[in-house]
């Protein structure tokens, strides 16, 4: 029944990437520029990997920001 209301009312649902948390998590670090990038490219690499899927977007980005730092 929620499937069809929302169906009826045209709700567009989508999961959150990465880089969504990529952006909350950097703004509250308060990174440099050279942090930023760094992680998006770590981010880029795991997204190419099959394994990663095994992980949240979450842990994801928190990880790569990390890892960046």
């Amino acid at each position: 029944m929620e499937k069809l209301i929302a169906n009826t009312l045209q709700f567009n649902f989508s999961l959150p990437t990465p880089y969504v948390f990529m952006k909350r998590f950097l703004k509250a670090s308060q990174s440099d520029k050279k942090v930023e990038v760094l992680s998006f490219f770590i981010i880029e690499l795991c997204l190419v990997e099959y394994e990663m899927l095994e992980y949240t977007p979450s842990k994801l980005a928190a990880s790569a920001i990390y890892t960046a730092q």
